[in-house]
């Protein structure tokens, strides 16, 4: 079975997420970008991803994590599960009001082929339906953050 840790690039965003090969970043007002590994140069480099074309424009994945904007938004390369009572972190800031916030930890209630219901960890009557890429599975937490 495949381990995702294989895939974790050794680097946290200034929030504390693990960073992993093929995540997707985003930061408000900048482009998308998608983390690849350069074997030219042997690093870890996000390269902008446009919605038409691609800008062929990347940037080291170190340089680029100094700016505390970025987040992880989901992976485009390795298949997103959750089951029921699963922990997990919205990643989207895009739900409705009154729904789950940006970075709040949720507990995963209902599990269908397109989407998730999650329920507040700190208020158990807030709850929202999200879809796969609206959140981070627990296991991407940095260790860290989830020990302390």
């Amino acid at each position: 079975m495949l381990d995702p840790e294989q895939f974790f690039t050794g680097f946290l965003t200034q929030k504390g997420e693990k960073v992993y090969l093929g995540d997707k970043l985003i930061a408000p007002l900048m482009h998308s970008f998608l983390v690849q590994f350069d074997p030219k140069n042997k690093c870890f480099v996000a390269s902008a991803i446009g919605k038409n074309k691609p800008y062929y424009r990347s940037y080291e994945l170190q340089d680029l994590l100094k700016n505390p904007v970025w987040r992880v938004v989901h992976n485009l390369i390795l298949f997103q599960q959750v089951e029921v009572n699963d922990i997990i972190k919205v990643s989207v800031d895009n739900l409705p009001k009154d729904s789950l916030i940006l970075h709040e930890e949720a507990k995963v209630t209902a599990v269908d082929e397109w989407e998730i219901t999650a329920q507040s960890l700190s208020n158990p009557n807030k709850t929202a339906k999200l879809q796969y890429g609206q959140f981070l599975e627990d296991w991407r937490r940095a260790k860290t953050e989830r020990d302390l």
